[in-house]
């Protein structure tokens, strides 16, 4: 009798591990969704892209009267605040004579050119400012284009709040890491049509509603980057969802939260650019984790021509 009463004792001590360790990741997880949603609604997050100008080779007019190429808002901008000269790789604001913008925080009275990101570089896009706006040159695919932010963006001051499943252990899994002999550069349609590469390191073999599957992971700085879409999307979900997590561990496993798992920009902002997963990570099953539906949806389609449109 007392062996199998220590035998118990020992199951409910074990009992109560699992449950504390559930408990913490899911005060994690809360936690995190919280973090989330705050960076997406603050002045820079993703709320505050209010216009996506696709570039003409030569000169394009920007300021705020609707004539412009790239139009400002009108109680943020002047009628003309300069031109973008796009040539090449090239493009170079030069601003009218009334208007001082900065660069990086730095003034900028004459011509400048406006870097895009670089990935491999790990270099950020450099920031035009006007004011409270914020220009930056973007990449969609071999398109150029001048993405536009503006912290009193309508999008951003009135946006609701975000929808969340209930949190579920069981949609945190753990997989094993198959890395490439060398990273691939992996080609990925966006939402607007626009193919770009992007660096995958391996990918991630998982169980996940009793099947088991391989998945493409991206690189994203130092973490790892899952696009995907599941029998939820399009109708409980967005029909693409993120997930990112850490590198492999010492034992070559990924851990993958789909708890965690969250809208891309463009489920909110018609003026972004998302990637569409890849085949391989088009699940036949349904994933209820993570983020759902926003209440107020992007406008699909809406930046897709040859310009998109700013806040008036």
């Amino acid at each position: 009798m007392r062996s199998r009463r220590i035998v118990v004792a020992a199951v409910l001590v074990l009992m109560s591990v699992v449950v504390r360790a559930s408990g913490d990741n899911a005060d994690s997880t809360d936690t995190w969704r919280q973090t989330y949603e705050a960076k997406l609604r603050g002045p820079d997050g993703w709320l505050s892209v209010a216009g996506l100008f696709f570039l003409k080779p030569g000169v394009n007019t920007v300021g705020s009267d609707a004539s412009n190429d790239i139009v400002l808002p009108r109680d943020a901008a002047p009628r003309r605040a300069g031109v973008v000269r796009y040539a090449g790789e090239h493009v170079v604001f030069e601003p009218a004579p009334d208007v001082h913008p900065t660069l990086n925080g730095v003034p900028a009275d004459g011509p400048v050119e406006m870097r895009g990101s670089d990935e491999a570089l790990h270099r950020k896009a450099d920031r035009l400012g006007i004011g409270r706006l914020t220009l930056l040159a973007h990449s969609s695919g071999d398109r150029r284009a001048i993405r536009l932010r503006d912290p009193l963006n309508p999008l951003r001051t009135g946006f609701p709040p975000l929808q969340w499943y209930p949190i579920q252990p069981v949609w945190r899994v753990s997989g094993r890491f198959i890395p490439y002999e060398t990273p691939k550069r992996i080609p990925l349609e966006n939402v607007l049509g626009d193919v770009a590469d992007s660096t995958s390191p391996g990918e991630v073999e998982v169980s996940l509603a009793g099947t088991r599957v391989r998945l493409l992971l991206l690189d994203d700085d130092d973490k790892l980057w899952l696009v995907f879409r599941d029998g939820t999307s399009g109708h409980e979900t967005y029909r693409i969802r993120f997930l990112y997590t850490a590198r492999p561990d010492a034992n070559g496993e990924v851990t993958l939260d789909f708890n965690r798992a969250e809208n891309p920009p463009c489920a909110y902002n018609a003026f972004t650019t998302c990637p569409i997963p890849p085949p391989q990570n088009r699940l036949p099953f349904a994933v209820p984790a993570g983020e759902r539906l926003p209440l107020t949806p992007a406008a699909e389609g809406v930046g897709a021509p040859s310009a998109g449109h700013a806040t008036p």
